[in-house]
């Protein structure tokens, strides 16, 4: 069997022209991720806590708990500059998350469009106010895949923690 040259080296052009940018995409997508985590290890040994939970989605994103010390290091990052928030859990009442609609037209009728996801922490001390931590934002451009997943994992591991320390 003869292989012509030319239609074989066409071919792996083309394939390398799809797969390359992939690849690429993938690999930067990892490099942030890695970035984020090692960012909020670094937070959290600077607090002296130890990250028992951790979650990084996006390339903005990142929130850790410490299960020991009921503490969440969190951080985001966007054009505006880092948001860096640490929580104690001791002093927070409940967590829940919360969700930002509008309205939009269309052939169908009316429907509502999540815009944003947060977690919003509500604090022991009536002089407090409530805390709002972003879990997704539409206007940063990105397309919401799994972030209410996210959010709504860690109220839930959070709240667990909340519970734990009332009932201590």
């Amino acid at each position: 069997m003869k292989v012509d040259l030319p239609s074989l080296i066409i071919g792996i052009c083309a394939l390398a022209t799809f797969a390359v940018p992939i690849a690429w995409y993938q690999i930067s997508e990892k490099m942030k991720e890695k970035k984020l985590h090692n960012e909020i290890s670094r937070y959290a040994r600077q607090e002296n806590l130890t990250l028992t939970n951790e979650e990084v989605w996006g390339d903005q994103y990142a929130l850790g708990i410490d299960n020991n010390s009921r503490k969440i290091v969190y951080l985001k990052h966007s054009e505006d500059g880092d948001q860096k928030e640490f929580i104690d859990l001791s002093k927070v009442q409940k967590c829940k998350v919360s969700n930002g609609t509008k309205t939009v037209h269309d052939a169908d009728g009316k429907k509502n469009v999540l815009t944003s996801i947060d977690l919003l922490f509500h604090f022991r001390n009536s002089g407090t106010g409530a805390l709002s931590l972003e879990v997704y934002n539409d206007s940063n451009g990105r397309s919401l895949t799994y972030e209410l997943s996210i959010a709504n994992k860690l109220a839930r591991k959070i709240g667990s923690l909340i519970d734990t320390n009332t009932n201590s």
